[in-house]
């Protein structure tokens, strides 16, 4: 079944031009001459024979004709004129179609998209990354057309006046309570709701009459072998590199299942690994519509496709990324970046960059958004009022027990606008620590006694990503410092380290501040809490914290797990072992504190 489409699985190898493309020759085309006739354009321009930072530079001063690298890019491609799993006649040139590919990248426009589709479509990885190029181009040049500023004074006012009915949740002896908020934090609150109060629809959320559910496909009938048709089709499109019939097609085979109404996502009968053939055709739809200009129709189906239905959640994060990027692009490329602003704030671009950059403000993250003149710290902290609200039931017993007469208020605001949970949305916990110092961990250290089970687990490890001690000087960038990338196929919201740079890093009076506060949790009721802080205290690495995480790692209860409680001992003692261990490999506090005196701290 999975093998019926592959094809599809390739979904960041697509792109449109901005006119109907150039087809490659139907003659017969003399590949050693369309070799010999690449090599020397490249070995002409003096590019560099290997993908490094200067490539692109490299490429744009070499005055090189990108119409030309694309016909000889289509001349390479006529070596496979039909769609196959893996066009053999080009393995032996692979590297040179990638240098062609990779250069032209650098160079192309929108009209040279279809000949990088056809590249991609014979197994060339630089071929798709330059579609992504294109892709990202095209939202960088509608910024300066885009409107993007920080909500108005009437806005706020406006949404302010809207907030006498909500209610902020906090746990108060054990119990999950409903509080009127401050005029701090209601001023916070109307910051953050104005600024996403055209916020669409969340990104793979519940959008069609019916889901597909792989534990139960739908039965195969008459209307598969349409749609069996279509799918020929649209790959044998893609193939040639036609994109206006790729995307007419792809728009027929969505129709079978209702769209662009909410669609029978449960009378696909095809499924794979990653999901159901739908929204594998919905992203690959919207990447093609990207690039042909119908941009709104990328930016419903970006948002519409569900990212999961795969067999134990396989692709779920890499499907959800591409959507969130395609939802940034096409939202700024519609003239207005506020629809994305949540997902802005995810800065999903930072996954793919050093741990010591910033947010990139022709990126799809925060940066846009700070070059606007948002106050971003403030856009998280107005989103950290809504922790809590992800469990309604949970949410609805504290409103429930509010007193009159805001309980009957603030019930009435969440059958009329639901949980408003945006805090679980944005990732406010890790991204507020990401735009913070001190003060921010400081702040979320104060706030753990009042915060729900996961919450705490979630602010206890963020504050150890922060506030970690690298293994080597900050103040040394010659040394090569960084923190590497993560290699989890699950994502999480990156939380960049205070020491990335000598002028952020923390001194050892600072973290033994934090390791202070976060003690007391080591002996908290709930496991998860338990550990999140053992592991953090490791990460902070100050010597106070020795004593304690050995008294934990001192006696091991064996690799019996009868119950809770022997689990949860036994757990506790291995990431107490592990905390140690990353203690003992961070410099000692006497080290720290002769790179403390080079900042002349």
């Amino acid at each position: 079944m999975t093998a019926a489409y592959a094809w599809l699985a390739l979904v960041t190898v697509l792109g449109a031009p901005a006119t109907t493309p150039t087809k490659p020759t139907a003659a017969k085309v003399d590949l050693a001459a369309a070799v010999a006739a690449a090599e020397a354009t490249l070995t002409a321009a003096k590019l560099p024979a290997n993908k490094y930072d200067g490539d692109g530079a490299i490429a744009r001063a070499s005055g090189l004709d990108p119409d030309r690298l694309a016909a000889q890019l289509d001349a390479l491609s006529a070596a496979c004129p039909a769609p196959t799993e893996v066009c053999t006649a080009l393995l032996p040139h692979g590297e040179l179609q990638d240098r062609l590919a990779r250069t032209l990248g650098h160079l192309a426009s929108l009209r040279h998209a279809g000949s990088l589709l056809r590249g991609s479509q014979r197994n060339s990885f630089e071929a798709s990354q330059a579609l992504d190029q294109l892709r990202l181009r095209a939202m960088v040049d509608a910024l300066p057309r885009a409107r993007c500023g920080p909500p108005t004074a009437a806005e706020l006012t406006r949404t302010t006046t809207e907030l006498a009915d909500f209610m902020v949740l906090r746990v108060r002896a054990g119990v999950l309570t409903a509080e009127v908020l401050t005029s701090q934090e209601r001023d916070d609150l109307a910051y953050f709701l104005a600024a996403v109060d055209s916020a669409g629809r969340e990104v793979g959320a519940p959008a069609e009459a019916t889901r597909a559910n792989p534990m139960s496909p739908a039965t195969p009938g008459a209307q598969d072998q349409r749609r069996a048709e279509l799918l020929v089709q649209l790959q044998a499109a893609k193939h040639a590199g036609d994109l206006a019939t790729a995307v007419a097609t792809g728009k027929r085979y969505l129709a079978t299942f209702g769209y662009p109404a909410a669609m029978d996502g449960a009378a696909d009968a095809e499924h794979a690994w990653g999901g159901p053939r739908h929204s594998f055709v919905m992203r690959d739809l919207a990447a093609l519509a990207e690039l042909t200009g119908d941009v709104p129709l990328a930016h419903d189906l970006y948002r519409r496709a569900d990212p999961g239905g795969g067999m134990c959640g396989t692709s779920y994060w890499s499907f959800w990324k591409q959507q969130v990027g395609g939802v940034v692009r096409t939202a700024e490329r519609l003239g207005d970046c506020r629809p994305a602003i949540s997902e802005r704030l995810l800065d999903i671009d930072l996954d793919d960059s050093d741990d010591t950059a910033a947010p990139d403000p022709m990126g799809i993250g925060t940066g846009r958004l700070t070059a606007a003149g948002f106050d971003v710290p403030r856009l998280f902290r107005g989103a950290m009022l809504t922790l809590g609200r992800d469990d309604e039931p949970a949410l609805r017993r504290a409103l429930e027990a509010a007193p009159a007469p805001q309980r009957s208020a603030a019930l009435a605001r969440l059958a009329r606008r639901g949980r408003e949970d945006w805090a679980r949305r944005v990732y406010a916990i890790e991204g507020l620590a990401a735009t913070g110092d001190l003060r921010t961990l400081t702040a979320l250290i104060a706030m753990l006694d009042t915060l729900t089970a996961g919450d705490r687990k979630r602010v206890a490890a963020t504050i150890g990503e922060a506030a970690q001690r690298p293994e080597i000087d900050p103040c040394a960038p010659s040394q090569g410092f960084g923190f590497g990338g993560r290699w989890s196929n699950m994502w999480a919201r990156q939380v960049p380290t205070l020491a990335r740079t000598c002028k952020t890093a923390l001194t050892v009076e600072q973290s033994e501040a934090l390791a202070r506060g976060l003690l007391p949790m080591v002996r908290h009721p709930d496991e998860w809490t338990r550990n999140a802080a053992i592991a953090a205290l490791g990460k902070i690495a100050v010597a106070a914290s020795r004593p304690t995480l050995r008294k934990l790692a001192r006696t091991d209860p064996g690799d019996t797990c009868d119950d809770d409680a022997s689990c949860a001992l036994r757990s506790r003692y291995q990431t107490a072992v592990e905390a140690l261990k990353t203690l003992d490999a961070a410099p000692t506090d006497a080290a720290w504190r002769k790179y403390d005196s080079k900042r002349g701290r």
